[in-house]
């Protein structure tokens, strides 16, 4: 199943060749788990796991702090501890969009002024609107 946009290999290919062995090969299932373009393969509780499982190893992987985020707001809808993880994985990861473009879409709907900054972040970092957030939400 391929995955898309900011989910594509292309957009996380430096973190998925960057990682061996096993924690390359649980990052991309999580990865999949989580942001599956068909909605019905996505697992989100293992794709947390996934992501907690490498974060136990390397508490700065941006990637699984990324997953790890989504999945929490998949599952709890806590806005505020997702954006902290988000906000993270930027801090570890500033020259990656990826983690701006989820910030940006996260506050689509409580905090545009913030969420244009991230969505500003992530367009400069040359990642793909396919959610359309510049024309939905920021006038882009």
């Amino acid at each position: 199943m391929p995955l898309e946009g900011p989910y594509s290999k292309s957009a996380w290919r430096s973190h998925l060749d960057g990682s061996s062995g096993s924690v390359g090969d649980s990052l991309e299932s999580a990865l999949r788990m989580t942001f599956a373009a068909d909605i019905s393969l996505r697992n989100y509780n293992r794709g947390k796991a996934l992501a907690e499982d490498i974060l136990r190893e390397d508490p700065d992987h941006g990637p699984a702090l990324v997953i790890r985020a989504l999945a929490s707001w998949h599952l709890e809808g806590e806005l505020a501890r997702s954006l902290s993880q988000l906000e993270e994985a930027q801090r570890v990861a500033p020259e990656w969009g990826v983690p701006s473009y989820e910030i940006a879409y996260l506050l689509s709907m409580t905090d545009r002024e913030r969420g244009r900054q991230a969505f500003q972040k992530a367009d400069a970092l040359g990642i793909k609107d396919t959610r359309n957030l510049g024309r939905r939400f920021y006038n882009r």
